[in-house]
């Protein structure tokens, strides 16, 4: 089509020269000349715009900076002093020069167990933390950016943590990285064993290696990330942007668990300190960035999460929940099953036991559809006909791992044990959501059926991923659209 123009313009061109008295030879090879460099250089510039198209994905404001200068840690403390109840506070004012990488934010906690009365435990204390104890200790996470809520008001943080840490990481990670969390796995079929003091078969080990860590009141360090939506996608913060995060202490009776009902111990949060990567980038950058706002918002694509619970009462021999998600779908959803005491916080059970509850049929329907298979029938009963195969595999299947090497360090034995999760990936493409699809709609429906009358109440838990937005404008305000 530009070639055409071209053509067409030139013709014109050498028709006006040779009626201003050129020859017809010099007219055309002047002209044809000029055209050649117009091609050229339009050309060029169809290839800049395209790199700053794709550099532009999203369609705002491009967040890849490619002029890094420096991008230290910069720390911050609490706003007031830690107690034993308050939430813990940050405050981390946006600056005219400097954007931020929430990727890279750190959070930090001190701590010891002691007793009621804050004396130091006795080395035969029979107590020990539960497993990721760090995030653990947080019931709920609020994260706003000048002064506009972009995180989902939910107290169910610790299990969001625990969820994203099993289904995203293998072993490997969880024997390194994880550990500064405290992340020490549970041992399958003793998650409810809670004398850490034990040793052999009477002992689960994971609980036995994190009260090494706290005998005697020991000081416990530990460090790991924020788990926030934000937090776990790579564009920069706008300079100018005020960040603030309230962390809401769950209870005591949540995050330790011990064989001593009584005990009525405690967490001491000695410390927090929040680590932030502020950046500082080429004046060109920011003066580019700012041009592009003049016409259009920086966006921050997210991979929008969500933990919903909902209690099943003890003697339930089948339960359907109905309008589970309607009208925007998520990308994938994970579904497990803890006791209600326990999720609430008793110090005699594990609030991370995932039972199987002796699900025979599990099934989730859009629109009367099953998806994204037939329903699982899973025979947990102990014994020759024993056969949960498919729902095992709804791990690989519902988190893009099936047939890949990438592990999640479940195995099939402990599957059954307190590890027990069903997987679904929603997405057409099975892309489990690693990249945009459309929104789609519809009307999610969760089926189960249970061997026995359930002999007490449960908390059926649903984690969700879906996509959002947050989009702020050239004056710094801040929309959050959590459906996309």
């Amino acid at each position: 089509m530009a070639l055409g123009k071209e053509a067409m313009e030139t013709g014109f061109n050498i028709a006006k020269d040779v009626s201003a008295g050129q020859s017809i030879k010099s007219a055309a090879k002047r002209n044809v000349k000029k055209a050649g460099k117009r091609l050229a250089t339009k050309t060029v510039k169809g290839i800049k715009n395209k790199m700053t198209s794709a550099r532009n994905q999203g369609g705002g404001a491009s967040l890849l900076l490619m002029s890094i200068l420096k991008g230290p840690w910069v720390e911050y403390h609490p706003v007031s002093n830690i107690t034993d109840s308050a939430p813990i506070e940050f405050n981390v004012a946006g600056t005219a020069e400097e954007y931020v990488d929430l990727s890279q934010t750190m959070l930090a906690v001190t701590a010891k167990i002691t007793n009621p009365d804050n004396t130091n435990l006795a080395q035969e204390a029979p107590v020990g933390p539960v497993n990721l104890f760090l995030p653990s200790l947080f019931s709920q996470v609020d994260v706003m950016l000048n002064e506009k809520l972009v995180s989902q008001p939910s107290n169910t943080y610790p299990y969001r943590a625990m969820l994203e840490s099993i289904m995203h990481y293998g072993k490997e990670t969880k024997d390194s990285q994880l550990t500064q969390q405290l992340y020490y796995k549970d041992a399958a079929g003793k998650m409810d064993l809670l004398n850490p003091l034990l040793a052999g078969e009477n002992v689960n080990e994971g609980l036995k290696k994190r009260h090494e860590f706290i005998v005697d009141s020991k000081v416990l360090s530990m460090l790991g990330p924020i788990y926030g939506d934000l937090f776990f996608q790579e564009r920069l913060l706008l300079p100018g942007v005020d960040l603030k995060l309230k962390l809401n202490r769950s209870k005591d009776a949540f995050c330790l668990l011990s064989s001593n009902a009584e005990g009525n111990y405690k967490v001491k949060i000695l410390s927090a300190a929040l680590y932030v990567r502020r950046v500082k980038t080429n004046p060109s950058v920011m003066l580019n960035h700012a041009k592009m706002l003049e016409k259009a918002n920086a966006k921050y694509p997210l991979n929008k999460v969500d933990v919903r619970s909902f209690t099943i009462p003890a003697g339930n021999m089948s339960f359907n929940k109905d309008n589970l998600f309607l009208g925007h779908l998520p990308n994938r959803i994970v579904v497990g099953f803890v006791d209600n005491d326990a999720y609430n916080g008793t110090y005699g059970k594990n609030p991370y036991n995932f039972k199987n509850l002796l699900l025979n049929y599990v099934g989730v329907t859009v629109d009367g559809e099953s998806i994204p298979m037939k329903p699982l029938r899973p025979n947990f009963r102990e014994g020759p006909g024993q056969d949960f195969i498919h729902a095992y595999n709804s791990l690989f299947m519902g988190s893009n791992r099936l047939f890949q090497d990438k592990g999640i360090d479940i195995n099939r034995e402990e599957y059954a044990r307190g590890y027990t999760l069903f997987a679904f990936d929603l997405t057409p493409d099975l892309s489990d959501g690693c990249h945009l699809n459309l929104v789609k709609q519809g009307n999610l429906r969760l089926e189960l059926q249970f061997d026995n009358p359930l002999p007490n109440t449960v908390n059926c838990l649903v984690y969700s991923e879906s996509q959002g937005l947050i989009q702020i404008d050239r004056s710094r305000n801040v929309v959050y659209d959590y459906q996309g």
